[in-house]
C-alpha cells in the first residue's frame, strides 16, 4: 500500500471494521489483484543465439579485440569492456560501426 493509498483506504477500511469483517475484506481485496499467483514463472529460454546485450558493449568488445595493445595493462576482460566504454563516451575513441 503506498502512501497515498493509505491515506484515502485507511479511513475506509477502519469504517468498515465497524461493520462486518466481511466487508472489510471485500475491500481488501482490490489490492490482491495485482500480486503474481505463486506458482507461474515464466520460463526462460536460454538457447538464445542472439546477443541481446546494449549495442555499445557489443561494440565495445568488438573494438578491445581489434585493439589488443591499448588494453594490454588491463587483466579483466570486462575491466577493458568498461574501459573502451569509457574512453568512446569522452570522444577519445570511436568505435567502427559508429555507436
Amino acid at each position: 500500500m503506498t502512501p497515498a493509498m493509505r491515506e484515502v483506504d485507511e479511513k475506509i477500511m477502519l469504517d468498515l471494521a465497524k461493520t462486518t469483517p466481511e466487508a472489510l475484506k471485500s475491500f481488501q481485496q482490490k489490492y490482491v489483484a495485482g500480486i503474481v499467483p505463486l506458482g507461474e514463472v515464466k520460463d526462460i529460454n536460454t538457447n538464445q543465439t542472439i546477443d541481446q546485450r546494449p549495442q555499445v558493449f557489443v561494440s565495445a568488445e568488438k573494438y578491445v579485440k581489434d585493439h589488443p595493445k591499448e588494453f594490454a595493462d588491463i587483466t579483466d576482460a570486462k575491466q577493458k569492456v568498461n574501459r573502451a566504454v569509457y574512453l568512446q563516451s569522452m570522444g577519445l575513441i570511436k568505435f567502427v560501426d559508429g555507436k
